[in-house]
């Protein structure tokens, strides 16, 4: 069995997305338009998972 006590909930590089997406969001809930370079990151990032995924062999 694995010992999760001493293990943070979150990588550090998982952490930091999520403040990223935070911070994204309270951009929306105030109603004002989200900077692009906030956005931009996000997008390069799904662009190159769903562009390795569509190049996996079956």
């Amino acid at each position: 069995m694995i010992n999760t006590r001493n293990r943070p909930p979150f990588t550090a590089s998982q952490w930091q997305e999520l403040e990223h997406q935070a911070l994204i969001f309270k951009y929306m809930v105030a109603g004002v338009p989200v900077p692009p370079d906030l956005v931009l990151p996000l997008r390069r990032s799904f662009d190159s998972i769903s562009a390795s995924l569509l190049h996996q062999p079956t």
